[in-house]
């Protein structure tokens, strides 16, 4: 193994700092390089080894530097070469205990000390690196740059040693940010912190991402409002007509976030939300196109910010709905978020953590997966989320389905699947599935990475998972098929953790592949555990590693068992309820915009926004809906309905006399919609189907209306009205026959009934 070369050391061990030249710069600079070119076409621990001495020859040298030396070109060239280092990957790994001392030891020197610190250690892994106000001004921008640097999650605890390292800094940079923007050492720190992109590494940490999250929005709305265009939007009183919700997002193409959220805006109620969507890039093709076709308003925002703003301001949004990521992310789309666009803005459930952006009011989030954030919670029930919609998520329908010699895997054994996004596979997850694969002999894992992945992980993730615990290489294939068709593998799927992944979850169980989860105590680590609950997988969801290998180990070792458990959670997954989702989120932002008009408070101090009633105004509101359907007071009705399901948005029983309120009203089309809906575990129940019946009547789709009536009658052949609605569909068709014999038997089972009385005079 190659030696690294030796430097003169001083009687306290550290090396020595002989008078630095050009010519002795020069010359470690470029045995780094050529080190460095090395250990990336051949990389190997002997190849790491001679790198770090090309590190450490090179910080010598620059430790001998004179500090009237930094505006020079070796000063330069050094710090040039230094940010080439840190994007090499070289500062992924724990560095050698000497190195980190030998950096602390070399603080006293000034800023040479300071930049061979930063060849010599990563930021996340050296607790005693300097504050930003003990580095010199001019090199504040070189040193943001090293302490943001996020290294690869190698090990479990890298990610959370880099989060609470870089926390500390963006608190500190966002004060000098306030207090003096103009400086140019504040000015190249905030540069350095908009060119760096870290959500990977968030997501792979385990810790509450809150404080973070504050820090970093503190600062990117100090860097915000250094620029000008700032909006001042006005509540207007809502009397009369619908609220005017926007959507904001980057684009409406097919990505995870958008699928999810496509079918609550298809159930959005038009008489209550007037909904107008803003992307600030087109994506043509059928994503795009199904928006377009929920929305009368759809605009491509134009390029320049001050037509942007101007355009949404415009628009004279109620509400204003981030929909695309900018709790992770500083681009122009975030500096959007900055601004006040409307009298209130939100966030959705998709957002993997709190924003931390002052101009956000709310965040949308179900009970089941709240966490404390720095905007007010609004509480959705159960996860908050809803099922990709099924007519996106089939485009693959046709293609062949996936074999086990396709993907290299053995004709027998257990297959353990994982579509995750790659950003969410870190050192825990791996870990993890490393030890379950050594806990279930003759197993595989197949990981689905979307087309757009790095090929280099197709090589590097079972390397990983193998010097995890020492698992054959070959049980771990990576592919970047559809994970669509992939999934016809069957097997288990594996959620990721710390952070899940629900929408690939969401798909692998609508196809009868049973899931394992592993929650924790964040929003991002109880998605998917609490998708697989609201569908009765509750013995599917670990608390812990071991339990999450114990489970998913159970299902592998019994076949008849997964397929049981997979089927069922399939008819669950079928049933999902994005109506409610829908009346949850309108009957939320109803109520937090009223709160605006009346001047009150709407940030996290208020209480979280909950909606529901208590038994006995449930039995008030159902008392006052049948009272004004009985006086004929239809329009009363529909309101008193609405105000129900906001509290109670899955109830069948509301869904049910809102769906008879809204025919009786002239509202066709919705009443099916709800009456419909109202079936949702109440298929056994005559009286849901003979509702459902006569909204497809009234909306005139007749051949669905004579179904929903015969299942009723095959539920209770004594339903009169079902006979009446037979006999009078069989007489408009000309069936007369027919319409004869259902009218007879209406007369039989209740000859005073009205209804049968003129069947028998039309007879």
């Amino acid at each position: 193994m190659a030696q690294a070369p030796s430097t003169p050391k001083s009687s306290d061990g550290f090396a020595t700092t002989p008078s630095a030249t050009p010519y002795t710069i020069e010359a470690a600079l470029m045995h780094l390089r050529e080190t460095l070119d090395s250990h990336r076409l051949t990389p190997s621990p002997a190849s790491l080894f001679a790198l770090r001495g090309a590190v450490s020859r090179l910080a010598t040298h620059v430790e001998a530097l004179p500090r009237h030396a930094r505006k020079g070109e070796t000063a330069k060239a050094v710090l040039e070469s230094a940010h080439v280092l840190w994007a090499s990957g070289f500062h992924n790994f724990q560095p050698p205990a000497e190195d980190v001392e030998r950096a602390s030891h070399g603080l006293h020197l000034g800023w040479p000390g300071i930049v061979s610190a930063m060849l010599l250690t990563p930021c996340w892994a050296w607790s005693g690196a300097p504050r930003l106000d003990q580095v010199p001004d001019w090199l504040w921008g070189h040193f943001m740059h090293w302490v943001l640097n996020a290294p690869l999650a190698a090990a479990p605890g890298v990610a959370d040693a880099y989060v609470t390292r870089i926390t500390h800094y963006i608190w500190e940079l966002a004060g000098w940010m306030e207090r003096n923007r103009g400086s140019e050492a504040v000015r190249a720190a905030g540069e350095a912190f908009l060119d760096h992109d870290s959500t990977p590494l968030l997501l792979q940490a385990t810790r509450d991402l809150k404080p973070y999250a504050t820090a970093r929005g503190r600062l990117v709305d100090a860097i915000a409002h250094t620029r000008s265009g700032d909006t001042k939007p006005v509540a207007l009183p809502r009397t009369g007509r619908s609220l005017r919700v926007g959507i904001l997002a980057r684009n409406f193409g097919d990505c995870a976030d958008n699928r999810t959220l496509l079918p609550i805006l298809r159930n959005l109620d038009p008489g209550r939300v007037e909904l107008a969507l803003f992307a600030t890039n087109a994506a043509v093709g059928p994503v795009e196109s199904a928006f377009k076709s929920v929305a009368p308003i759809f605009h491509i925002l134009p390029d320049s910010r001050a037509a942007q703003l101007g355009l949404i301001a415009q628009s004279m949004c109620d509400v204003l709905i981030y929909a695309s990521d900018i709790a992770g992310t500083t681009d122009a789309f975030t500096g959007l978020a900055m601004q006040r666009l409307a009298p209130l803005q939100a966030v959705l459930p998709s957002i993997r953590f709190t924003t931390g952006i002052p101009a956000v009011d709310l965040r949308l989030i179900g009970e089941a997966t709240a966490e404390p954030s720095t905007e007010r919670l609004a509480l959705l029930p159960g996860s908050g989320l809803a099922f990709p919609d099924a007519s996106l998520a089939d485009t693959n329908a046709s293609l062949p389905l996936a074999t086990r010699t396709e993907f290299g895997l053995p004709e027998t054994g257990a297959v353990f699947i994982s579509a995750a996004h790659p950003d969410l596979i870190g050192a825990e997850i791996l870990g993890a599935w490393s030890r379950l694969l050594r806990a279930v002999p003759g197993s595989s894992l197949v990981l689905i990475l979307p087309g757009s992945a790095n090929p280099f992980l197709a090589e590097e993730l079972p390397a990983r998972i193998s010097a995890f615990a020492d698992v054959d290489g070959s049980r771990v294939v990576v592919s970047l098929d559809d994970s669509r068709r992939a999934l016809s593998l069957g097997g288990i799927y594996l959620d990721t953790f710390p952070t899940s992944d629900p929408e690939p979850l969401a798909a692998a169980v609508r196809t009868g592949i049973p899931a394992v989860a592993w929650c924790g105590g964040t929003h991002r680590s109880l998605t998917g555990a609490a998708l697989l609950r609201e569908l009765g997988g509750a013995a599917l969801v670990a608390s812990d590693e071991a339990g999450y290998i114990a489970r998913a180990s159970k299902l592998a070792s019994d076949e008849a068992g997964r397929v049981t458990v997979g089927a069922a959670l399939a008819a669950s997954s079928c049933g999902s309820d994005s109506l409610a989702l829908a009346d949850a989120i309108t009957g939320l932002f109803e109520r937090a915009f009223a709160e605006v008009l009346q001047g009150t408070c709407k940030r996290p101090a208020c209480a979280p926004i909950h909606l529901g009633f208590s038994p006995g105004e449930v039995e008030t509101l159902r008392t006052n809906t049948l009272d004004a359907l009985q006086c004929g007071q239809f329009g009363d009705a529909v309101a008193t309905t609405r105000l129900w399901l906001q509290g109670e948005p899955s109830s069948a029983d509301a869904r049910l006399l809102h769906a008879r309120a809204l025919r009786l009203a002239g509202q066709t089309t919705r009443a099916v919609t709800y009456a419909l809906a109202a079936l949702n575990g109440n298929e056994d129940a005559a009286e849901s189907w003979l509702e459902a019946a006569a909204a497809l009547r009234a909306n005139h789709q007749a051949k669905e209306a004579i179904t929903a009536y015969e299942t009723a009658l095959k539920l209770d052949g004594t339903c009169v009205d079902a006979w009446t609605a037979l006999s009078e569909l069989a007489a408009e068709a000309g069936h007369h026959e027919f319409a004869a014999e259902a009218a007879k038997t209406a007369r039989e089972l209740k000859p005073d009934a009205p209804r049968a009385a003129a069947l028998a005079l039309s007879a």
